[in-house]
């Protein structure tokens, strides 16, 4: 499957409901498109209605700029998407938690995120994405803006630090806390 984009991509996955922030993030793209060229792919169920994107995205004017994929993904699809994303956004207004954060960061790929719920403690500011004040559709872009501006060393870099990373969040270290946590209690 080919997706037919052009320039930099913004990735928006998951499901779609309101807290998840995606009117802030279609908010901000005027200004991110103003500076430079993108593409918003936003993946994922809408547990609320498309149209209303849709139509924000019209009325907004970034509507060509805009791909909606409204469908459960499965797993075997999920590398498609994140292989063709620059940045994964995550405009979260609120959350506690958040594997889509994860699922980036495995797949390879720098995040902006909110400064919220657990987000801050899975990215690292700077070094494997940014971070930006929730429900601020401004700071969103200045966040899109500012690491779309970033040099081919700085990019590398946010991918080293990345790969770093992966073994924190990986299996076998769930596995082996796991194992470790049973130990502990088993020894009590």
């Amino acid at each position: 499957m080919r997706l037919g984009l052009r320039g930099p991509t913004l990735l928006f996955f998951g499901f779609v409901r309101p807290y998840k922030g995606l009117a802030d993030l279609l908010a901000a793209l005027p200004v991110v498109l103003a500076q430079r060229r993108a593409t918003l792919l936003v993946v994922g169920e809408f547990w609320e209605p498309l149209e209303a994107y849709q139509q924000q995205a019209r009325l907004l004017g970034v509507e060509d700029a805009v791909r909606f994929v409204d469908r459960y993904v499965p797993n075997e699809e999920i590398p498609l998407y994140f292989a063709a994303a620059d940045l994964v956004v995550l405009p979260y207004r609120s959350v506690t938690g958040s594997g889509v954060a994860q699922l980036a960061l495995g797949c390879g790929r720098p995040v902006l995120a909110t400064r919220t719920g657990c987000l801050e403690d899975v990215i690292r500011e700077g070094q494997t994405g940014l971070l930006v004040p929730p429900a601020n559709p401004a700071a969103l872009a200045r966040g899109i803006l500012q690491f779309l501006a970033l040099s081919p060393a700085e990019r590398a870099a946010f991918s080293q630090h990345i790969a770093q990373d992966q073994e924190r969040f990986s299996w076998q270290r769930l596995v082996g806390c796991i194992e470790e946590l049973a130990t502990e209690v088993g020894a009590a």
